[in-house]
């Protein structure tokens, strides 16, 4: 299974990245070993696979977002990135054994009820 995460260096407080990479490397159970990609900057310490996608200009509202989006849209469509990948955050880890098809279930259906304050102006 092929593990991704969109970083940014400058944005990173502390180690959560090193933190959730070790917690894959430690807990992923298979078939095969984790293969690790960050797409973005490359953290001083890290020696892996890396995918370099420079921080968006532009202005400084939703910029976050929009940096996040773009380097997820470049793994999507990179041919270094598995077609079956998990897309991983800084903080999130995985503090139990996880197998490829414990990564597959899907962990929600249905409709996810929308606030109506969270709507954008004009959409109903």
């Amino acid at each position: 299974m092929h593990f991704f995460w969109v970083y940014y260096h400058r944005g990173a407080k502390f180690d959560e990245l090193r933190w959730s990479i070790r917690s894959v490397e430690a807990n992923y159970a298979g078939p095969g070993r984790p293969r690790i990609t960050v797409v973005g900057d490359r953290p001083p310490w890290f020696q892996g696979h890396h995918i370099k996608v420079p921080r968006v200009g532009g202005p400084a509202s939703f910029k976050s977002f929009r940096d996040s989006l773009n380097k997820l849209i470049v793994a999507m469509g990179s041919k270094e990135i598995d077609d079956e990948a998990c897309w991983m955050m800084d903080d999130v880890y995985c503090l139990n054994k996880v197998t490829a098809d414990d990564l597959r279930v899907a962990r929600h259906q249905g409709i996810i009820c929308e606030k109506k304050a969270n709507r954008l102006k004009g959409n109903k």
